[in-house]
C-alpha cells in the first residue's frame, strides 16, 4: 500500500491572491499545493487545541485563585460591615446626645478636630490603634 493510495484528490477554484500565498507557502519548503494546504489545516488543528487548553488552564487558575482569596476577602467583608454598622451607630449616638443636651452650634462655631482635638478623642483613637495594632500582628502570625 502505497501513499498514493491513502490521497483524495481535490479540484477546487481558488483567487488569484490565495493562489500566490499558497505559492510562496510551498517556496517555504512544501512539495506542493497538497502539502501546503495539509500543513495550513495541521496549524488550525494545533490552534484549535492551544485554544482549548488555554481556556482550561485559565479556568483552573481562576477557580485556584478564587479559592485562595475567598477567605481573607470574607474575612475583610465582615470587619468591614462591622466598622461601617459601627460608624452609623456612634453617628446616631453623637447627634442624639447634641440635641439632647443642646449643645449644637452653627456651622462656623462647630470645633473640628483640624481646630482642636479633645482628650476623649485622643484617649480614644490611641486605643483604636492599639487594637488595631494587636489584631495586625495577630493577623500575620
Amino acid at each position: 500500500m502505497g501513499e498514493s493510495e491513502n490521497m483524495a484528490r481535490l479540484e477546487t477554484y481558488i483567487s488569484q491572491e490565495a493562489k500566490d500565498k499558497l505559492k510562496k507557502m510551498m517556496d517555504k519548503g512544501n512539495r506542493s499545493y497538497g502539502a501546503v494546504i495539509e500543513s495550513i489545516l495541521h496549524q488550525l488543528e494545533t490552534a484549535d487545541a492551544n485554544k482549548l487548553l488555554g481556556e482550561i488552564l485559565s479556568e483552573e487558575i481562576a477557580t485556584r485563585v478564587i479559592r485562595e482569596l475567598k477567605e481573607p476577602i470574607d474575612i475583610l467583608r465582615r470587619r468591614t460591615g462591622y466598622a461601617d454598622r459601627q460608624t452609623k451607630v456612634i453617628t446616631e449616638l453623637l447627634n442624639h446626645m447634641i440635641n439632647t443636651l443642646q449643645i449644637d452650634r452653627i456651622e462656623e462655631r462647630v470645633v473640628l478636630t483640624s481646630k482642636a482635638k479633645t482628650n476623649a478623642l485622643s484617649a480614644a483613637e490611641k486605643r483604636i490603634k492599639e487594637q488595631l495594632d494587636h489584631l495586625e500582628t495577630k493577623t500575620k502570625t
